[in-house]
């Protein structure tokens, strides 16, 4: 069976955390791109990469390459998905996948008119524990879905200049931990949602610092959401049905969760290796690319940027 051959764009920290643990059914990584070629060639070097490259159009020319992997800042995304798509490159991209649902919708139409795979790089879309779990409610063991709760805070150094602070950066904490907290809400609806409700404090920059959402369905499912750049709180997430409630510590990368029934019987799932997060997401990628699998990565994409996309709407009128 052929080997897609991906090539790594931006040679940060989550670049490192990529390569190291690359593990591929049927992938290799056969080039990386940096700004400078001593800085692309000390990585290839590191991790035995054949090919360095010191620039993206010269990358995007070498017919070898199938999967371009994207590790910049998120405010380069677009237009480096954009021109990998129009040389014929599947793209893997990390989140935030874009800036807003007008970026994505573009490059998502431009993938499925080339016939190319476009798949944003939020964990716990790949994360087996949820293919289990939607399979379960799906099949109606926990009952109707009724609220998700979603939090997720970290303490950032409030360094005006750093990214999570910086508006020049794409700075704030809806763009980088958003994709988590709305997509774990996402993950779980069944309905489409039709109404947001919002309010955001800002970071003397301008950029949100903290957030506090509440989503409503056509199904009549509630997801409320807290996150914040200046406090820590737990990543974790209360599925609550008419059954039961699932407890997700850690959600984001998680191989476990527990049921919990009104009368207090519980349950426990697990399934799958926190370790092995990026093995399921290249897993993912090679069966859409080479298997013809359904993208339903991108839905899910599209649905949480149309979310958040909004909350940017209603937090410039606050």
């Amino acid at each position: 069976m052929k080997k897609l051959n991906w090539a790594i764009v931006g040679l940060g920290t989550i670049a490192h955390e990529f390569t190291q643990q690359f593990k591929g059914d049927c992938s290799q990584i056969y080039a990386a791109c940096s700004r400078t070629l001593e800085k692309a060639t000390k990585f290839c070097q590191q991790y035995h990469i054949p090919k360095a490259y010191d620039s993206y159009q010269k990358l995007l020319m070498d017919d070898t390459i199938d999967v371009v992997y994207i590790a910049t800042p998120h405010q380069f995304h677009f237009e480096e998905i954009k021109q990998a798509l129009q040389h014929g490159k599947h793209v893997f991209c990390e989140k935030a996948i874009t800036l807003n649902i007008q970026e994505l919708l573009e490059v998502s139409q431009l993938a499925e008119k080339n016939h190319l795979i476009l798949a944003e790089g939020t964990t716990l879309f790949y994360m087996p524990i949820y293919k289990k779990l939607k399979r379960l409610q799906n099949e109606g063991y926990f009952g109707k879905l009724k609220m998700v709760q979603a939090t997720f805070g970290s303490f950032k150094d409030p360094n005006p200049e750093n990214r999570f602070f910086n508006p020049k950066l794409a700075g704030g904490a809806l763009l980088d931990i958003g994709p988590y907290a709305f997509g774990i809400c996402h993950l779980f609806f069944n309905g489409r949602v039709n109404k947001i409700e919002t309010s955001m404090e800002p970071f003397f920059t301008g950029v949100d610092e903290s957030s506090a959402t509440i989503l409503h369905t056509d199904q009549k499912e509630l997801a409320t959401i807290s996150m914040t750049f200046r406090a820590k709180m737990p990543k974790r997430t209360i599925v609550a049905f008419d059954k039961g409630y699932l407890t997700l510590e850690d959600y984001p990368r998680t191989n476990r969760a527990t049921f919990t029934t009104p009368e207090g019987k519980v349950t426990i799932f697990e399934e799958g290796k926190t370790d092995q997060t990026f093995y399921y997401e290249i897993k993912s990628m090679e069966e859409m690319i080479l298997h013809h699998q359904p993208n339903e990565v991108i839905k899910l994409s599209l649905d949480v940027m149309q979310s958040m996309s909004i909350c940017q709407e209603k937090w410039k009128n606050q």
